[in-house]
Order: structure tokens, then sequence, then C-alpha cells
């Protein structure tokens, strides 16, 4: 199940109405554009009891408070407002007499939140008036705020000016995404009237068509862009419609098109065609073949009409090709009189989106032109980067959808990344850049499939390594053209020349084949083959390096593509991931709480049977107890003491059952009244003897899962030796601990050197030992010093190989700001380790999305110290797809300083058609 704030991403539902239910668009809303919807009701509803509900995706996480629903009359609203921090990050919900203020903050905006406020005096108990449910669980903690007393009437209902996105006079802008927006007028309803939980713990929308919307109520679905007015459209059935203001349905650039395209254009401009205006004309002289092409170009099945002024029409002398091609279509004249006539409906179907039209003249006879409907809607001039109905949604649509013209597939799409945007200002749903000489990068990262992209105007567009910052520029991998294609690495550029230069009205595409590890580059639709590269293998990020402090469109794929992807290229968004190999982290990781009882208890509810367990005492002082399935039950190691294993004369954890483990009345896991964490991993269901290394190991592995268990005795030997592992993967970090004498925790981690090891149990840098401790780390053995991990006596070694979209090992450079680093992981974090790993004195802090199930994360255990829980000032935020230090403090964020980390997940991102943390 989700918890309170979680990112509990959309994957393979199969909760019935979930997995068949699509929102197919979401609205756009942009503050700079004073974008919001207004309606007043005729009469008043039900002020005591009602609900709305809203899926949000976030754009702008400071500045002023930005209003989800609101009306100015009595004041009733809820919107993202002033924390205790006094950042809009809080959710807020006024009535008029009082109000109540979240103590979590929702400052993710990779992903989609759903919230539900349930509004309802008539209840008896206060606390039941006013019910707010995040990612369908209900939140109760807040820092300040009351509740309304009982039948009080609030002015939602009333008939007054009402506000979506903004106040009711258009104040305190959204500025971000809504989708499937209801407001049931007189009942309030839980969450299951408006999603469900899939079996991989994921919050899934489900259809509301079946609920009682009352006088007041309306759905917007947003699914009707036919035409500005109608993405206020109402689809309860109760024709609360609302006004639109300043919202675009659907943009092209028509009149750059005709510039670009008709030959020996007369002074008037062909723009006239596209004024929404019949009665205008455009002069189109006697010029065989003149004609308009589209930019971007616009698909269409379906009736395309023709209006020329009355007295122009001349048979056969009408025509249209498809696609660009040269093969013209004629025409026929159909009957008219008045001031213009329509040359006759024709159905029309186009393969990659471009659309031709051509006027051929006979003799002398010009041909003034009025106006183009497509399936009965004049067609209007606009900039395609205003659209504001975007496929961009919280639910994943079929794949096969999607040919790579854009704007086809359902699913939550990348942006411009605000946590890791290198200092550049963002606008219009993070999809406009805007900044001089720095980096962005987009909020999906990638390591295989092919993907493309486009970027308007004046900046350097190419990829990056997601494990870089956006705002280091250097060392930081990554290539970037701007006309030359220049490739970072290391802190030096290598160059590539001979690419098309390009202006601010160019649109560069990038396709990103990371199935054959090759980047290609276009300008206008035309590839650059010199700049075509072989890359190396990694995770990438789209991104974009501003030159200047002017805006740059971006399009992911969320709208149409101004010159549609190369052939098996694809948009980037959720709906295209790759399928995960673990859908739902709970199934191989998770975290339980209990409190002791001072006897015996069986602690259940895993979906596995556990075989490392770790278990803390958090209110007070008692040592980390390890204890895992190859050493047995009950024989516990100390992550915070160098101590030999010891079986406790008070039995702690006695068994390992298939849904969890049983305890005994040892204070470090049972006592009276104390409350406890326990976190746990699965390894496996067996444990055998491995022989790939040098000497046989006793491993229990679990490949899928990234996880095994290794132990070994070299029968007294300290010659240098290798041991299998089991997971068939490279271990990225491993921990060895002696278990029959006082030693050190062992850790090592991916790119530590030879001679190179941190320890668990203490405050200290990672450490140049002296020897090379590490000869070798392999898919299948661990080469070790045998001096170090041999002689008479047992070790245990903790395996960590990394699985995409489940598990993480890594390092960041900090940057002493409360802006920290965003740290790219693909799944929604469930746990995290993190230790700075470049100086001594900062422990290792372990956070989990249990104990602090909403951000920011502040329950903090350090697994080096016997400590009782903190609640630190230290804060982390856990998100959908990583994390990010909020303080510029030693512990997680000194400016410079390097950490080394450990993740796992909740669920991966590649299904998050879903959830924000």
């Amino acid at each position: 199940m989700s918890i309170p704030g979680a990112a509990s991403p959309l994957f393979l539902a199969t909760t019935g109405a979930a997995e068949a239910f699509e929102i197919s668009r979401s609205l756009r809303f942009n503050s700079a554009d004073s974008a919001y919807l207004s309606r007043t009701p005729s009469s008043a509803g039900n002020r005591k009891t009602w609900t709305w509900s809203a899926w949000v995706k976030r754009s702008k996480l400071n500045g002023a408070r930005r209003t989800l629903f609101r009306t100015n009359s009595s004041q009733t609203h809820i919107s993202f407002s002033e924390s205790a921090q006094g950042n809009p990050e809080s959710i807020m919900i006024y009535w008029g007499s009082g109000y109540i203020l979240t103590d979590a903050v929702f400052r993710d905006p990779s992903a989609w939140y759903h919230i539900v406020l349930a509004f309802d005096t008539t209840q008896a108990t206060a606390n039941d008036r006013v019910k707010l449910y995040i990612n369908g669980e209900r939140l109760e903690d807040f820092n300040s705020g009351n509740r309304p007393s009982q039948n009080y009437e609030a002015g939602i209902n009333a008939t007054n000016a009402h506000g979506l996105g903004a106040n009711s006079s258009g104040g305190e802008l959204h500025d971000g995404y809504l989708a499937e927006v209801n407001f049931c007028d007189g009942t309030a309803y839980d969450p299951t009237s408006f999603g469900a939980f899939d079996d991989n713990g994921v919050w899934q929308a489900i259809d509301t068509a079946g609920l009682t919307f009352g006088t007041n109520g309306f759905r917007l679905k947003f699914a009707d862009n036919s035409s500005d007015a109608a993405l206020g459209t109402d689809s309860s059935g109760n024709s609360n419609t609302w006004t639109v203001n300043n919202l675009t349905a659907q943009s092209h650039l028509y009149s750059s098109g005709v510039s670009g395209y008709i030959n020996s254009l007369p002074s008037n401009s062909g723009a006239s065609i596209f004024d929404g205006n019949t009665s205008n004309n455009f002069l189109s002289s006697n010029i065989s073949g003149s004609g308009i092409k589209f930019a971007p170009p616009i698909a269409i099945t379906g009736s395309i009409e023709l209006y020329l002024r009355n007295g122009d029409i001349h048979n056969s002398q009408m025509a249209y090709s498809l696609d660009g091609g040269s093969n013209f279509t004629n025409v026929t004249t159909v009957g008219g009189g008045g001031s213009y006539v329509s040359i006759g409906s024709q159905t029309i179907t186009t393969t990659n989106g471009i659309i031709v039209r051509h006027i051929t003249t006979a003799g002398t006879n010009s041909v003034n032109w009025r106006a183009i409907k497509v399936d009965g809607t004049v067609l209007v001039d606009g900039t395609p980067s205003n659209t504001d109905s975007l496929v961009d949604s919280p639910t994943n649509g079929d794949t096969a959808s999607d040919t790579g013209a854009g704007g086809q597939i359902t699913g939550n799409y990348a942006t411009w990344n605000p946590l890791d945007n290198g200092g550049n200002t963002l606008k219009d749903g993070n999809l406009v850049i805007n900044g001089a000489d720095k980096n962005c990068k987009s909020t999906i990262a990638v390591s295989s499939g092919k993907w493309y992209f486009e970027q308007t105007g004046r900046t350097s567009p190419g990829i990056a390594l997601a494990s870089t910052s956006a705002a280091a520029n250097t060392d930081n991998y990554q290539y970037q053209y701007d006309g030359n294609l220049y490739h970072l690495s290391g802190g030096s550029y290598t160059t590539t020349s001979g690419g098309a230069s390009f202006g601010e009205g160019d649109i560069i595409g990038v396709a990103l084949d990371l199935d054959n590890n090759q980047l290609k580059l276009y300008k206008n639709g035309a590839l650059q083959s010199a700049l075509t590269k072989t890359i190396a293998a990694g995770t990438y990020c789209f991104m974009a390096r501003s030159f200047f402090n002017t805006d740059h469109p971006s399009n992911f794929g969320q709208r149409a593509f101004a010159y549609a992807a190369p052939s098996g290229y694809k948009s980037l968004n959720t709906a295209n991931l790759p399928t995960p190999t673990i859908a739902d982290g709970s199934k191989y990781f998770d975290t339980k709480l209990w409190t002791g009882n001072g006897g015996t208890q069986s602690i259940t509810g895993l979906n596995f049977s556990p075989d490392f367990a770790w278990g803390k005492k958090r209110n007070g002082s008692t040592y980390h107890n390890l204890v895992d399935i190859v050493r047995g039950a009950n024989k516990e190691l100390y992550s915070n003491d160098t101590l030999a294993e010891t079986t406790p004369v008070t039995p702690g954890l006695t068994a390992f059952n298939s849904n969890g483990f049983d305890l005994g009345a040892n204070s470090g896991w049972n006592a009276n009244s104390d409350s406890y964490v326990g976190w746990a991993w699965d390894a496996g269901t067996s444990t055998v003897t491995n022989n790939d290394g040098s000497i046989a190991s006793q491993v229990r592995a679990n490949p899928s899962a990234g996880f095994s268990i290794v132990g070994w005795n070299t029968g007294g030997s300290t010659s240098n030796f290798t041991v299998g592992h089991g997971l068939n993967a490279k271990p990225s970090m491993f921990i060895i601990k002696n278990r029959d004498s006082a030693q050190d925790w062992d850790t090592y981690f991916d790119g530590f050197a030879s001679n190179e090891a941190i320890y668990l149990n203490k405050t200290d840098a990672k450490t140049n030992v002296g020897v090379t401790v590490w000869n070798s780390v392999t898919s299948s053995v661990l080469g070790l010093r045998g001096a170090s991990f041999g002689g008479s006596d047992s070790r245990i070694a903790y395996c960590f190989a990394p699985v995409a979209g489940y598990s993480a090992m890594g390092s960041y450079t900090g940057n002493g700001s409360a802006d920290g680093p965003f740290v790219y992981t693909g799944f929604k974090i469930a746990w995290l380790m993190v230790k700075r790993s470049s100086s001594a004195g900062t422990p290792w802090q372990i956070q989990d999305a249990t104990r602090s199930p909403f951000n920011d994360a502040k329950h903090v255990l350090m697994a080096n110290e016997n400590w009782a829980e903190a609640s630190s000032n230290d804060n982390m935020d856990l998100l959908s797809n990583g994390f990010k230090p909020r303080r510029g403090s030693g512990y997680y964020n000194q400016n410079g300083g390097t950490y080394v980390y450990l993740a796992f997940a909740s669920n991966p991102f590649q299904a998050n058609g879903g959830l924000a943390r």
C-alpha cells in the first residue's frame, strides 16, 4: 500500500477498473499567462458537504500561493501555501473562519499527486469534517490550524465566482498540470471513488462516471481540445461547463509555413488565412504550385475544407498532396454564394504528420484564399509551444500507439527538472528553458531504447549522464550541439565539426539510441550525419544548455513534434520505458514498525520470507542488531560496534518466517512499550555451496533483486583468494564483517581504488589502508586480501548489485545549499543510507519512507551509533525518481563533499504514470 505523500507509480494495473481506465489529457497552467478556469453557479448547492478530487503535477515550487480550487466569497480554497519554513510547498485548506496546513511538503515535480478533499461539516467528530487524502491515503499530520464548527457553511457552492487553477478573480495562479478534476456537490466521498490500488500497491485512477455529482458538481476531463472553450467542458452530465481564460487547446505555426513555402508572395501576408476570419483574403497569384506547408506538421484523419472568395472558383484548379508528396489530388468545386464558397469537404489521412495544400491556376486568374477548416474547425495561427492541452497523464497508454509523431500516447512525460536545472528559469510546465550559459536536465533518464526530443532556439541540446549534476560545468559527461558537437568528459571538451549552425527559429532534434549506443542530431528534420556519434553505455538524461536569457521551448513528445522522430524512436514518457524487473519493491525489501511487548511476538505482513533483518530501537540507545539466515537466527552482529558475533542470553530475533520474523524479549528488539523499526531483505530461497572462487563459500543469493549473503572461512590460509557471491552481476557495494573477532565493518563501493575502504561502524572518511584489499570484483567473485579476510576466523559479507528501478549504489557531490544536488535513482525511495566519504566526522544516516511518510524526511537513525532516532534538521526529500538534500550541512551536503549512498525502492519510476512523493 502507498503512504501519504509517497510515490506510488503506476505499473501493470491489475485492479479491474483501474486497469481499464485512461486519462487521455491534462491541462497545463502557466501563471505568466494568467491561465485559469472560472465559473459562477446559477444556484447554490450544498455548502456543508462536498468533495473535490484532482490529479496534480507541479511545476513551480516557490513564489506566491498556488491555488487549485477557490471561491473568494468566504475565502474557501485548497492551495499550495506557505509551510512553517515560509515556502509554498504545504497544502492549505481554508474555509473563511479557519484553516489547516499540512506538515507534509509537496515538492516533487517529476510525477503526479492525486489529491482528494472531502468537506463535511455535518460530522459530529471535528477531525472528520475536513479530510485530505494524498495518493489514496488519508493525511492527518498538520502543523497548524483547526476544524470548522459543526454545520458550518463554507463559500464553495455559493452563487459566487469560483476559480480552478487560481482564485475566482484570477490571482494566486497555479503553475503545473491538472487532470481529471471532479467535484461532487452534496457527497463526501473517500478516495476509493476516484482511484484503486493495484496488485503492486500502486494507486490508479478509475472512471468516476457513476458518482453522484449533485447540483453544482462537474467532471473536467480536458479531453475535448477542438477549441479553447471546449477545454472547460463538463462531462458529469450537469453541463456545468467552465469558462477558459488564457489557455490554448492546440496551436500550429501556419504563417511560418506560408512564408517558407509559397513562391513569389505578394505583399499581403498569408497569415490572413489563419486569422480565424473567413472574410479576410490572402491573394495567391497565378503561380502554379503555390501553397501552404504547416509547421510544425499536423496529422489529420478526417475532413478538410478550403474557403475561397466567391468568383475565384475554377474546376480542378484546387489540389492537395499528402505528406509532402508530388502526387496531387484535385478537389471538386461545389456551389456557393455570398462572400465565399467552400471547396468540397475531402477526407484525408496523413502518415507522417505533414500536409501540403496547393493551388493550381489557369490563365491569368488569381485566387483569394480565406480559410481552412479541419473537421469543422477553422484553423488559426499560433505558436505550438503555447499548446496547453497535452497527453501528459497519470495513466500509461499503449506504447504501440506511439509512432514517433508526438502527442499520441498518454503517460507521465519528461520535462526539464526544476530540482536539477543548473540555475535556469523554467516556464510553461517546465517545457521552456531560460538562462545564460546554464545546463538543465530532464526528469527521466534511460539506459536502453530509442528516444527523441526537440529543442527550439539558441540553446545547445544533447545528453548527459544521469549521475552528474546539471550545475556542474566540468567533469560532467555529456554531449552538446550548437552547430558543432561538443563532448565534455573529465573537464575537457573534444569538438566534432560539420553540423549546420542554427538560430532562434530552428528546431533541433536529439535522437538517442541506447540499444546501439548512438547519438544523432537533426536540424529542422535534416540529419547532421557528420555529427553522428557512438557513445558509451550508461544512464542518460536529455539536457540543454541555454546561452541567452530568452525563452526556448522544448518538446519531449507531450505534443506533436515539429518533425517526426526517426523510425523506431519514441517520446520520453513512463509508458514507453522498459518494463522493470521488479514492479513492487516490497516483494524484496520492506520496513516494519512495531511496539515491543516484553515477551514474544511475531512481526508479519512482509510480501516475502526475509533472509536478512536489521533491527533498531527508535526511542532509546541500543545497538543496531543484524541477523541473517546463513549465520542463523538469534546470532547477532552490531553495525555500530566491532564486536564479534554473539548469541544473546535473552533471545532477540528467534526465527525467520514466511512473511516476517519472530521475536523474544531482548531489549534490542522487543522491550515493553518501546518503539522499533526493522528492515528486511529477501536473499533467495536456499543457501548453497558456491565454488566460483578459489575457496568455497556458503551463499544465499537473489540475483533478480541484486542481493546476496556470503559466508566463508579460508581454513587458516592468509593467501589472497576469491570467493563466489552468486549475483551474476558485479556488486557495486559490499560489507564484510569478521564473525569471530572484534574488527571493523570493511565496506566497498564501486569506484574505490583497490587499497581504499570505508567502515560502516565509524565516522571515518574513505581510507587508504596502505595495501591492496580488493584484488578484483567481478560478476562472479570477490577477490580479497588473505591477510585481511582469511585465516581461521569466519566472515560474512552482504553484497549489493544495482537493479534498475529497485536499487542503486553510488556517490554524489554536495553543494552546501538548501537547494541541494538532485540524485537520480530511477525509483521512489523507500530506504536510503548516506555517508560522507571525503571527510571524517559524519555518521552513516538511514532514512526510510515508513518512518518519514512524507517530505521532508527527518527521522534518522545512524548505523554507526547506538543513539535513539533523531528528528534531524539535516532534511532530505525522498522523491519519486531520486533524492535531494534540503540543507547545506556536512551530514548530507557539504559544499564539495563526496557522499556514498545505498538506496532501495518501493516502486520504479518506469511505472510512474503515477505518483509523486
